[in-house]
């Protein structure tokens, strides 16, 4: 299942969420809080390769 959802410019991505962080900003204005930003942007360049679950896979053998 994925976090995010490109957003209609097709370039960058929106996680719905309602927690702000320094480099995370929610917007208000949709019917659920909505995160933008950099992480949320990394998100979902890895949703377009694969699940969260893989890639977390992917890392952990990458550590061993």
């Amino acid at each position: 299942m994925r976090l995010t959802m490109k957003n209609p410019g097709g370039r960058n991505y929106r996680l719905a969420c309602a927690r702000e962080s320094e480099d995370l900003r929610v917007d208000m204005g949709r019917e659920y809080p909505t995160l933008f930003g950099n992480k949320v942007d990394t998100i979902g360049r890895i949703e377009d390769i694969c699940t969260l679950e893989e890639a977390e896979q992917i890392l952990k053998s990458h550590k061993k």
